[in-house]
């Protein structure tokens, strides 16, 4: 949740999302501007400049997990175009950028070596025997690696990859499985409420599949 420039942690009634104390390294380690905390105040007065344990930012985002997202399997997916055609931050071929942040909240990252194949792009709407052919064989290779969700960085891809699917199984046979973005998973292991997350408004629900692996 972002406050301007900065991020907005909330505490609510009844449940502490995360830890005050690593709320403030965490915000510290980061060195966030503008830092707004409601009912937080310690963190409001916290120095700008700590030493952090990790570089990583999937080590630091540990700090902030209220709810570890053990047994949960995901498919990390992200797309063609994230990475190409200028690598600024992650390999081209096999990024890991997202993967680090998925381990960071407990769950299983499932090897998945199509996470940079195209989805289809506008192809389901101009050319839908194509898009949904490149949509299906996406869904079918990670349900085949046993994800349970997958969780994607790109608006378009997770479109295409959500509302396609009752399609794709009228043609190709069921391959269904909720797609998330990477900031809902993460969502989730800070302790935000599903609905506050819009984990409702997806085509495929994933309510199941948080439910099977309690």
């Amino acid at each position: 949740m972002h406050a301007g420039n900065g991020f907005l942690f909330r505490d609510r009634p009844g449940q502490r999302c995360v830890d005050r104390q690593r709320l403030q390294y965490l915000a510290c380690a980061l060195e966030i501007p503008d830092v707004v905390i409601l009912d937080i105040p310690q963190l409001q007065a916290a120095p700008r400049h700590v030493e952090c344990r990790a570089g990583a930012f999937g080590d630091i985002l540990e700090l902030a997990v209220a709810k570890p997202l053990h047994g949960l399997r995901v498919a990390p997916y992200y797309g063609c175009q994230i990475v190409r055609p200028y690598a600024t931050f992650d390999d081209q071929v096999e990024p890991v950028a997202m993967d680090k942040l998925i381990e960071a909240t407990g769950a299983e990252v499932v090897k998945y070596p199509l996470k940079t194949r195209c989805c289809g792009g506008s192809l389901t709407g101009t050319l839908p025997e194509v898009g949904l052919r490149l949509v299906y064989i996406l869904l079918r290779e990670a349900s085949k690696r046993g994800a349970d969700l997958i969780a994607t960085t790109s608006p378009l891809c997770q479109f295409n990859l959500d509302a396609y699917q009752r399609q794709v199984e009228d043609q190709y046979g069921d391959c269904s499985l909720p797609v998330l973005y990477f900031t809902q998973v993460l969502g989730l292991a800070m302790g935000l409420p599903m609905r506050e997350l819009g984990l409702q408004r997806g085509v495929v629900p994933v309510a199941p599949a948080l439910k099977r692996r309690e």
